[in-house]
């Protein structure tokens, strides 16, 4: 499983969210080794989960885990034209940094967000 074996990398912070029943409701991996800063690698909720603050709070979590780590920044990439995401990430603080080509699809980019002081994500949480 590609998931597991990307969870495994000592650099890899992985958080998974269940719904009342036990079941996963959404997860983030995130990479600390990546440059030129950490990479949220993946943010996912499921359809019927989503805009219920579940993707904000594994996306402030898992930057509380970086910012643990000593780090202080941290970007992502949205495939591009996916709006609602791009919303999404610009409404939790995340400026968009220009584009880039993905390294799984040809002719497919990315939109990079950063957050260049991630502490705006973690001020609310212990």
């Amino acid at each position: 499983m590609a998931l597991r074996r990307a969870a495994a990398q000592p650099d890899a912070i992985l958080l998974v969210v269940q719904d009342p029943s036990g079941e996963i409701a959404g997860f983030a991996l995130a990479f600390l080794a990546r440059q030129p800063e950490p990479l949220l690698e993946s943010l996912h909720v499921l359809r019927e989960l989503q805009s219920r603050g579940v993707g904000a709070l594994l996306l402030r979590a898992i930057a509380v885990r970086i910012q643990a780590r000593g780090q202080k920044s941290m970007r992502l990439g949205v495939i591009a034209g996916n709006a609602g995401a791009a919303r999404f990430y610009q409404r939790l603080g995340g400026t968009f940094a220009g584009l880039e080509p993905t390294g799984w699809a040809e002719g497919v980019w990315h939109e990079v967000y950063r957050w260049p002081d991630i502490s705006v994500l973690t001020r609310d949480i212990a």
